[in-house]
């Protein structure tokens, strides 16, 4: 007597799990780079605004906005792309736009929190952890919206 064979999926096969890290690697660098195009332009107004209300100091304010979204950048780059790269592997195949959202929403604010909470623990500062966990979940969030078309016609490409 011979076993039945297994059933056969319903919908789009999963890919391999080799090729899933690779999908989550393209699409967490998809997101990623967005929320560093985020970071830039919440630098830019900044920038407007510092130089606007000051009426003199302006190029320390500028340097000193430069310095904060080049240490923001490198923190997304560092901590964010690896945050990425799980959280769209932990995702389904083929996520909907508001379950991919939401899961990189929360994976910025966990994100957010760890990195003020190790900042909190090596510097003399006062870091308000709700404020920047909302922000990295914003942000995150954001990017991942920004990011759903390219995501999907990326996933298209490859299943024709």
């Amino acid at each position: 007597m011979t076993t039945p064979a297994p059933p056969t999926p319903v919908g789009d096969p999963a890919p391999p799990a080799s090729d899933r890290w690779q999908v989550a690697a393209r699409d967490a660098w998809s997101v990623v780079w967005r929320c560093v195009a985020i970071l830039l332009g919440i630098a830019v107004v900044g920038v407007v605004a510092a130089v606007a209300t000051s009426q003199s100091g302006a190029g320390g304010a500028v340097y000193l906005l430069g310095l904060m979204w080049v240490a923001h950048a490198l923190i997304t780059l560092v901590v964010g792309y690896p945050v990425g790269v799980v959280t769209t592997r932990l995702l389904p195949a083929a996520p909907g736009a508001p379950a991919a959202v939401g899961a990189f929403a929360l994976a910025g604010a966990v994100a957010g929190w760890a990195v003020v909470a190790t900042l909190a623990q090596t510097a003399a500062a006062d870091f308000s952890f709700a404020v920047w966990s909302a922000l990295g979940g914003v942000t995150a969030g954001s990017a991942r919206a920004w990011a759903q078309r390219s995501v999907v016609r990326r996933r298209e490409r490859r299943g024709a």
